[in-house]
């Protein structure tokens, strides 16, 4: 009896390991699986708004302008930059820009004034010059060593009726410009 009662003892317990080896066995990968799926849900669910409320939220990029691009678009006198570049040479740097009226100007004679340069450093530059239709030469701007413009701030004016004059002002924020090593020989 003591025999028979081990044996059923230990084919009860060998049992028991089985069952218990083969609830670990898919228990543990069917569990695992279960909370990546729950978490991918739950991730898919819940912060998909918020991420889509983040990205709403967050200012649109500013687009820079370059050689070719169009100013004062929404005037009866759009501009073109026709030309911008920073010459460098030794002595000192020196930025030129160029303007041309556009195709779709209205107004003959554009007149448009660059008030001020913001630099890659933050100081303003704020000798201003004028542009108008029917001059052709370049603005010229002496720059620190070393210092970009980032920014130029525009104003033009748009001629309403013969006697009154509406006041535009832009700010343009600039993109790459084409940087030309001169070198001057001095005589």
């Amino acid at each position: 009896m003591t025999n028979s009662e081990t044996s059923n003892s230990e084919e009860g317990s060998n049992k028991t390991l089985v069952r218990t080896l083969i609830i670990i066995g898919i228990g543990i990968p069917v569990l695992v699986e279960l909370l990546t799926l729950f978490n991918l849900v739950n991730v898919q669910i819940f912060n998909d708004k918020t991420d889509q409320v983040q990205r709403r939220s967050q200012p649109d990029q500013a687009v820079e302008f370059t050689e070719g691009d169009t100013l004062f678009t929404k005037s009866n006198y759009p501009v073109v930059i026709s030309g911008m570049q920073i010459n460098v040479s030794a002595q000192e740097w020196v930025f030129e820009l160029e303007f041309r009226p556009s195709d779709t100007t209205m107004q003959a004679t554009p007149l448009v004034k660059v008030d001020s340069l913001r630099l890659k450093n933050g100081d303003l530059l704020r000798r201003g010059q004028e542009w108008s239709a029917s001059q052709s030469k370049s603005m010229r701007w002496t720059l620190p060593n070393g210092q970009v413009p980032v920014k130029l701030y525009l104003s033009g004016k748009e001629l309403i009726t013969e006697d009154s004059v509406r006041n535009i002002h832009e700010e343009v924020p600039l993109g790459s410009i084409p940087v030309r090593y001169t070198r001057k020989t001095q005589r």
